[in-house]
């Protein structure tokens, strides 16, 4: 095997995967047989060194904190089972090489990513941006993460069976909360908040005409100062928990509906671990799955409207 020549070609194809937006480039990679003494894992002879040089070293290497980890991680575990199906007592190392930028999440617009080819035009999120005037999406590494169709089909069923007057939105990313609810009942307000001023500002310019607020703040910080009848929150996944530590009974305590988005669907231990959190806080709560994901509706048993703003 050419052992240099497979590692680009791996290293490449795994990257591609990783890579949605296409804006991030790779400009080579390199290959590089490293001496023993200078091989991260003790005992290994045959020590790779894979460098990736990129105008986006942090897209590349993901969000450290995330729950399944860095791409580059996984990256690096792929390279490494390739060298070692053909020494076990060989190891790869990845090194990402480049400028550094502030996030891996990104606010790309659709055009962009149908002229890349990373999405298609019958995938659901384009559909629910174009459903609901957002034409851009809210990307994390190589996750779509908005606007949410699960959100979406959850709560455009709300306004059927309940009258909503005032939503509060945690982690509002694109906006798809306060377009749904307003698309399908005459609102008096809609408070949202998110922590990034990119997003807040990009929003504000789909949502003229709306009885919205925007607020630039840290959610897990915000203090709810008024009742609302809906409030909805869509944190990243490894968030959740503390989220409800910190906010679920100032949550309970001015709303009638809570919806939480909490993960996919095949996370079904951790989505039994939140159910058990919401129920043991006295909520009544309905589980629904769309589009691959879990969302709970939970009621806090108020049944006052809140009408005034």
């Amino acid at each position: 095997m050419n052992s240099k020549g497979s590692l680009v070609e791996v290293c490449h194809a795994a990257l591609k995967n990783v890579i949605l937006d296409p804006s991030v480039k790779i400009s080579r990679v390199s290959v590089r047989k490293m001496p023993p003494e200078a091989c991260r894992q003790a005992g290994k002879d045959n020590c790779f060194l894979i460098e990736v040089f990129t105008n986006d070293a942090s897209m590349l290497r993901g969000a450290t904190q995330s729950y399944k980890g860095s791409y580059k991680e996984r990256v690096e575990g792929i390279l490494d089972y390739v060298v070692r199906r053909s020494d076990p007592d060989a190891h790869a190392h990845l090194e990402i090489i480049g400028p550094e930028t502030a996030t891996v999440e990104r606010l790309v617009p659709f055009a962009d990513l149908l002229d890349s080819g990373k999405i298609r035009a019958d995938s659901p999120v384009i559909r629910t941006g174009v459903t609901y005037g957002i034409d851009y999406a809210l990307i994390r590494g190589r996750h779509l993460i908005g606007p949410c169709p699960a959100i979406s089909c959850v709560l455009r069923t709300i306004p059927k069976t309940e009258k909503i007057y005032t939503v509060l939105d945690f982690f509002s990313g694109t906006g798809i909360v306060a377009k749904v609810m307003c698309a399908h009942q005459e609102l008096n307000l809609v408070t949202l908040v998110d922590n990034d001023k990119d997003k807040v500002e990009k929003m504000k310019a789909h949502m003229k005409g709306l009885p919205v607020e925007l607020k630039v703040a840290d959610a897990f910080e915000f203090s709810i100062e008024k009742d609302y009848d809906l409030i909805v929150a869509d944190p990243y996944f490894e968030d959740t928990l503390d989220f409800l530590q910190q906010k679920l009974q100032e949550i309970i305590a001015h709303s009638r509906i809570f919806v939480l988005v909490s993960g996919g669907a095949e996370d079904i231990s951790w989505n039994r671990k939140i159910l058990r959190q919401l129920r043991a806080a006295g909520l009544t709560v309905r589980k629904h799955i769309k589009c691959g994901e879990v969302i709970f509706v939970a009621r806090t048993g108020r049944t006052s409207p809140a009408i005034g703003v």
